[in-house]
């Protein structure tokens, strides 16, 4: 995962300098900006923000610090010109805090949240969205929205940095679901893509030398093998080499690898252990084709660390509340409760290809959110909705994975459906919701929520 220190964060606070307050000032500067200033690379305004010339000033030190996101301090009441005028110029997302005024006073010289509600309705008058925080500045709950907020911007970040490989054309054949608008994407989320062909793909594939299959299956020894030749495995590893290879040589974040039918035409395993051991490696990998899924995928890895699932809804359990999914068995290893319960056997499907090494086990129990990214009616959209995965039984080969959804299956089905999503279901571990919200409405994503 990347460092939080990554995050360049712009501080500053904005008061009218009544010297009565001076001490609430000092107070909440310390209390909210240090634990800030321990994690990520920060950069603190140090005058006060009491007029509009010194907004001007502490504007210009934001965008010559090159910023990626501001907290704003609210500290007493202030007129609306100086925030406006950072908000305006600096263009990042805006955490904006209103500490809890002390009160116990004749008349409150602090009015600091009726100075955040007015300026930050304001903001929204402009368009310009303020992720509010309004409580004690020590409270550890305040530093948590913050923390949340802060790895949304840092997501937003890193998705504008990242290098997406589609191997092959994108899609396989009839999922057109899957299809996407390349520049529309960059420009929604700045993701660079690069197509690959997969004549490409086979030349690297050719160049992998004996010695380094043999030394990358002998490192991974520690896994069961059911039914697995040593042809196979070593046939499977090589499509690992050749990937990895691709991915080092253009710096690739994330792969979606177009795995049918062009690998049974030529001959080649099927890729899923390849793509589960690219995922380890921080490589993001989705299968067949699938751009949006992997850029998904990526979304959620950046905001929760966590390896992200790519299955296919097979059965709802409408008593149960239950959604049954799966995918053939190329899910990182991180998904599984232990190594103990990872094996390799060979794919049960030799129609579509010859039959690979896939990486089976059930995916591990615990709070999930699901969120895909893809296009309806001409613009890109994110789904989100949540549940909690529980322990699957082996419903099925592959990466089963059981989820007692948080509403009806009956609503979630048709929702999705009526919100044009595509067939491969990305989840993560992790409520990040809300953090999805704030995502969609800074990147301008649309939000359908289920």
């Amino acid at each position: 995962m990347v460092s939080k220190k990554e995050l360049r964060v712009g501080l500053a606070v904005f008061g009218n300098g009544n010297p009565k307050v001076e001490y609430f000032i000092q107070k909440i500067r310390r209390d909210c900006f240090t634990p800030v200033n321990e994690k990520y690379s920060s950069f603190e305004f140090p005058e006060l923000i009491k007029d509009f010339s010194i907004a001007q000033k502490a504007s210009d030190f934001f965008q010559q610090k090159m910023v990626d996101m501001l907290l704003l301090l609210q500290g007493t009441w202030t007129g609306s010109n100086p925030v406006v005028e950072v908000a305006e110029k600096v263009s990042v997302p805006i955490a904006y805090w209103a500490p809890e005024d002390p009160l116990g006073i004749a008349f409150s010289y602090i009015g600091n949240l009726v100075g955040l509600t007015q300026n930050a309705g304001v903001l929204s008058k402009l368009g310009i969205f303020a992720k509010l925080i309004y409580g004690k500045e020590d409270d550890p709950i305040q530093h948590e929205i913050f923390d949340k907020f802060a790895q949304v911007a840092l997501a937003i970040k890193n998705l504008k940095r990242s290098r997406v490989g589609v191997i092959g054309m994108s899609g396989s054949p009839g999922m057109l679901d899957t299809e996407y608008h390349l520049l529309a994407l960059k420009k929604v989320l700045g993701v660079e893509v690069f197509k690959i062909p997969f004549v490409d793909f086979i030349k690297r594939l050719n160049s992998v030398k004996d010695f380094e299959v043999k030394t990358a299956v002998d490192e991974d020894r520690l896994i069961k093998r059911i039914k697995v030749d040593p042809g196979s495995e070593y046939d499977s590893f090589r499509i690992y080499l050749a990937l990895k290879k691709i991915s080092d040589e253009f710096e690739l974040n994330a792969t979606a690898f177009r795995c049918w039918p062009e690998l049974l035409e030529n001959g080649i395993n099927s890729p899923c252990l390849a793509l589960s051991k690219m995922s380890d490696s921080g490589v993001v990998s989705a299968c067949e084709g699938d751009l949006t899924g992997a850029v998904s995928m990526l979304l959620l890895n950046n905001l929760t660390g966590n390896p992200a699932y790519l299955g296919d809804i097979l059965k709802v359990n409408k008593e149960k509340q239950e959604m049954y999914l799966f995918h053939c068995g190329a899910a990182a290893r991180a998904l599984a409760a232990s190594t103990e319960e990872v094996s390799f056997r060979l794919h049960p499907e030799p129609a579509t290809w010859k039959p690979g090494v896939t990486v089976d086990f059930t995916i591990k129990p615990g709070r999930v959110t699901f969120a895909r990214i893809g296009e309806f009616c001409g613009n890109y959209r994110i789904i989100v909705y949540t549940g909690t995965a529980t322990k699957s039984e082996d419903f099925v080969r592959g990466n089963a994975m059981t989820v007692k959804l948080d509403k009806d299956t009956d609503y979630v089905i048709k929702k999705i459906v009526e919100f044009g999503s595509e067939h491969h279901q990305i989840a993560v571990h992790g409520d990040v919701s809300q953090e999805v919200r704030d995502f969609a409405i800074l990147t301008g994503l649309r939000l359908q929520e289920v």
